[in-house]
């Protein structure tokens, strides 16, 4: 897909060896125009106000923001730049929370530098960016669901700290009615129990290095 047309493209990885492998191959493999190369995903936004990207690769978290920050950005991305093309590298594996991004393409950037420049080979070569190998396989063979905006919403509220009481009391909403949305929120992520899901949200609030 980027040897046909002049993609301009920004790649978002915290680090630094795996960011000049990224730009090396994005080099090598097409003629696209790299606009930026950051190590955090809070610095993209500004970025794209400067100038025009309809590729991001990236990763997912970074030292600055945790990973429920992470994909509650890209979210944000892929929701008021529709247009934009998310690519995630990433070394997270849980692909429950992993989709939750709304990418067109995820894949794990524990692989060799050849096994690198073969997915973005496979990636950049594509007439769309959506690619089965990518990101259905995945979202298929996991039987993962998509969180609506309000369950988001609701489980970023639970990875501030708060319990059910208090994000009633915000929402203005019933205790009964937040329970229900947990529930939800663990069927939709395959957690069977009220440990899974506080482990889930320890998880969900590290950083990298953390």
């Amino acid at each position: 897909m980027l040897n046909n047309m002049a993609h301009k493209v920004v790649i978002i990885e915290p680090i630094n060896i795996i960011r000049d492998t990224l730009r090396m191959i994005l080099h090598e493999e097409s003629n696209a125009t790299l606009q930026g190369t950051l190590s955090n995903i809070s610095s993209l936004f500004p970025l794209l106000e400067m100038r025009e990207v309809n590729i991001v690769f990236s990763e997912v978290f970074d030292e600055k923001i945790s990973l429920v920050d992470g994909i509650n950005s890209l979210r944000m991305l892929k929701s008021n730049y529709p247009n934009i093309d998310l690519i995630v590298h990433t070394e997270i594996e849980e692909p429950a929370l992993l989709i939750q991004t709304n990418a067109d393409a995820i894949y794990s950037k524990r692989n060799s530098v050849e096994l690198t420049r073969l997915n973005f080979r496979k990636i950049l070569t594509e007439k769309k960016v959506i690619s089965a190998h990518f990101y259905e396989d995945r979202k298929m063979l996991s039987d993962y669901s998509y969180l609506s905006e309000y369950e988001w919403k609701i489980l970023v509220l639970f990875c501030r700290a708060q319990n059910i009481r208090d994000i009633a009391t915000l929402l203005k909403c019933s205790y009964r009615s937040v329970s229900r949305v947990k529930r939800k929120i663990m069927r939709a992520l395959k957690i069977t129990n009220n440990t899974q899901f506080k482990i889930m949200i320890n998880h969900l609030n590290k950083k990298m290095g953390q």
